[in-house]
């Protein structure tokens, strides 16, 4: 089976369902070929529809970019095109490349057959998918409670469930004299030699004057912003002069379980606008907001079919972004192949759970031992020693300082099990056992799933096996007696995260990972985290 991604590449891959008034014949060709005309197989052209913005399957918002393909001298105007019983032939149109193409618009969510019928009875059909504009694709069931913030985002109240709100359109320049952006009034332009020029990768030199369009999609806030001239219509086939086709998607930090919409950064990016580049940012992509790669990568796949459905082609997509940025940037590049061509990770994690794991889990419970369990007068450098390195014990000390927030504090995102999740009310209240679990595993239960036996995430990492302080025994750099003080600790009953009322391994030696994780991670591309033996 083909992940989503795997098709953006190149539009002349993506082929559509075909028939013939000849017959059927029907070939296994993956998701989206379901059969070939009869006619094929004699060296016929067949007609044949190709679905552009997204693969078929995969579509979303009620709208996707089509093109008909017709035989070598077949007549545009005898051609008639159906999505179910709606004629939407003057959605298409013989474009200037030559091709007949078209958004067919008012898709209602699920399967929709759209046809393309010749005037002699042959042709060919495309069973289209629809999703919701809010979401989910492929990410599976969404996180609940959700809370919308169209409002403050500009875009007025909320209109559904989802969080949709109507799109808005805003523009702004690059001030020529002091070199930052400002609102552009068309009503009321600044005077001209007050707007820079910028020169594209391309060589075209224009005014700085960007279009930003700001709009809801897959329950998130994005922004799409692209050099544009004013006084000129854009669609697929008139795209914005000055935009070289390609786009920046930038990735924000961070990890949060933030169970809201919240805000996206900024798409005023002079790095990417002033080469040619769009600069497309989302919420759902902002890790800080929302920590799940799966609907990281959806997002950024619902907003590159809208742009290829309003904007034009893209020609690359090149990732962006910091630390939690930089994680969202390499398991959507491993998971989900095609929808990033390129990366640009910075201060860079490799995924979401190497650092929960090693540096911040773990770190939780050598802090409560060195400092609540033992009386063996570890040195720091022992410390480091048994934890397997020098950077260990810095972020072991950063963690110290995340716990001395107190709980949902402004800096909690690595506590993993119990930090705020944004929410006014409601959050899980180990007493009652009632509430949202503002955990990484409970968010992520699209993928992880849920325990049998109380109905929270399952953990997708544990550190069963690990024999802490075994190597620093052996280099003699930990004597023997703090060495056996450590497997004792182990032995005992402990707390283990300090969360025994939200989790029933409570008191238990070590962390073990649900086994249906591992098959559950191999099949969504995540990496899991394995037992290991450290120095």
């Amino acid at each position: 089976m083909n992940r989503p991604g795997q098709t953006w590449r190149r539009r002349h891959h993506r082929v559509g369902e075909q028939w013939a008034v000849a017959g059927l014949a029907v070939l296994g060709l993956g998701l989206w070929v379901a059969a070939v005309p009869a006619s094929a197989a004699s060296g016929s052209v067949p007609v044949r529809i190709v679905s552009l913005s997204n693969r078929a399957d995969l579509v979303s918002a009620g709208d996707v970019l089509l093109r008909v393909v017709l035989p070598p001298g077949a007549s545009t105007p005898g051609l008639r095109v159906t999505a179910g019983a709606r004629d939407v032939s003057s959605a298409f149109a013989v474009r200037p490349d030559g091709r007949f193409e078209g958004v067919v618009t008012g898709l209602p969510v699920g399967k929709t057959v759209v046809t393309a019928r010749l005037g002699n009875g042959s042709g060919a059909r495309l069973t289209v998918t629809n999703h919701p504009r809010g979401g989910p694709v492929f990410a599976g069931p969404q996180v609940q409670p959700w809370t919308c913030t169209t409002a403050s985002n500009g875009l007025g109240a909320p209109t559904d469930k989802p969080c949709n709100a109507p799109t808005v359109v805003s523009y702004s320049y690059k001030n020529a004299v002091t070199g930052q952006f400002a609102s552009y009034d068309l009503k009321s332009p600044p005077p001209g030699p007050e707007v820079a020029s910028t020169t594209t990768d391309q060589g075209k030199t224009v005014p700085y004057v960007v279009r930003v369009e700001r709009g809801t999609l897959d329950r998130g806030i994005y922004d799409v912003a692209v050099l544009f001239d004013p006084a000129k219509p854009v669609s697929p086939w008139q795209p914005p002069p000055a935009w070289d086709h390609k786009l920046g998607f930038t990735f924000g930090g961070g990890c949060a379980p933030g169970h809201s919409q919240a805000t996206a950064q900024n798409a005023l990016d002079d790095l990417f606008l002033a080469r040619g580049y769009m600069k497309a940012v989302s919420s759902i992509d902002v890790n800080g907001n929302s920590c799940n790669a799966q609907t990281s990568a959806e997002s950024l796949m619902m907003i590159k079919e809208h742009i290829e459905e309003t904007y034009g082609s893209i020609r690359f997509t090149v990732g962006d972004g910091c630390s939690g940025g930089a994680e969202q940037q390499h398991m959507i590049s491993d998971k989900y192949p095609g929808l990033l061509d390129g990366i640009r990770p910075e201060c860079d994690f490799p995924d979401l759970w190497t650092p929960a794991i090693w540096e911040k889990y773990d770190c939780t419970l050598f802090n409560n031992y060195f400092d609540n369990n033992t009386s063996q007068g570890f040195t720091p450098a022992q410390q480091s020693a048994v934890m397997g390195g020098p950077l260990t014990p810095g972020d072991c000390a950063e963690q110290r300082v995340f716990n001395g927030t107190g709980i949902g504090g402004p800096q909690q995102d690595w506590q993993p099990d119990g930090f705020g999740c944004a929410l006014p009310s409601g959050v899980y209240d180990p007493a009652t056992k009632k509430g949202v679990r503002c955990t990484l595993q409970d968010y992520n239960v699209n993928v992880l799933g849920r325990r049998a036996l109380d109905g929270f995430g399952n953990r997708p990492v544990d550190n069963v096996g690990v024999q802490w302080g075994l190597g620093a025994v052996e280099s003699r750099a930990i004597t023997p007696a703090q060495f056996a003080d450590l497997k004792r600790w182990r032995r005992t009953s402990h707390r283990w995260l300090m969360t025994a009322a939200s989790s029933p391994v409570g008191r238990c030696r070590s962390l073990p990972a649900a086994p249906s994780r591992r098959r559950t991670s191999w099949r969504s591309m995540w990496p899991a985290r394995r037992c290991r033996r450290t120095s």
